[in-house]
């Protein structure tokens, strides 16, 4: 299904800079671990580490850290480091399904684990895992496309932003992936515009996103409404 976005006007808030807030929800890790791409939930965190870009757990009532090795198996031989960016991903967490899902940024596919960052299912999409060419000198992969660029989730669905293009390549509309949480594959909307970040309501009624114009030059939100559009 295609859709026309409804384009939010933004409003302008006045920040009060005197309004400091009072006590913050810190997490401290028990390990050198350095956080990015990171997904809090009520239990736990999910990062990658920005050091060696492997996913972790980390239990904020037990202190405990289960990390996860580099899980991709290719027949291109990447060194240390590109097989770092290999790994690059967008995390979501579940605590109540116990599930974490992994979308990748350089890889066609889409990974469902459990808590112990047990393999439960990979999606692939379109025939085959697409491997990147080593670059002789970038340790990413400049010269290849990039796949899933966002993802955001309810108790329900996992939404996974998809560009399959090349970096330089302006796109003219993307698609999002909807995933349940057992990994099974429920619809894809079709947008008409070049989307980089999504976020969910809760219900399932609708998704914001920010849209970018003229070749990253504007900005706008928008809403796509996911009525008559997914089942359960």
């Amino acid at each position: 299904m295609k859709f026309t976005f409804q384009i939010e006007k933004i409003k302008k808030i006045q920040i009060d800079e005197n309004n400091k807030y009072g006590d913050f929800n810190t997490v401290f890790f028990n390990k050198d671990v350095l956080p990015e791409e990171f997904n809090m939930t009520k239990k736990y965190v999910a990062g990658v580490d920005i050091h060696t870009r492997k996913i972790f757990i980390y239990n904020k009532q037990t202190n405990d850290i289960v990390d996860f090795g580099y899980f991709m198996e290719s027949d291109i031989e990447y060194d240390i480091y590109r097989l770092m960016s290999l790994h690059s991903c967008q995390l979501i967490l579940n605590d109540e399904k116990q599930t974490l899902c992994a979308a990748m940024r350089c890889l066609n596919s889409v990974s469902f684990f459990n808590l112990k960052l047990e393999l439960q299912k990979t999606i692939v999409i379109g025939d085959k895992l697409n491997f990147p060419k080593p670059h002789p000198v970038a340790v990413s992969f400049p010269d290849e496309k990039i796949y899933f660029v966002g993802s955001c989730a309810t108790p329900d669905y996992v939404y996974c932003l998809y560009y399959g293009i090349k970096y330089e390549d302006y796109v003219p509309d993307v698609k999002i992936f909807v995933f349940n949480w057992e990994g099974e594959h429920i619809t894809t909307i079709q947008t008409n515009g070049n989307i980089f970040r999504i976020t969910a309501d809760k219900e399932n009624k609708y998704l914001l996103g920010l849209l970018s114009r003229n070749n990253w030059t504007t900005t706008d939100i928008v809403k796509i409404p996911l009525e008559g559009v997914l089942k359960k």
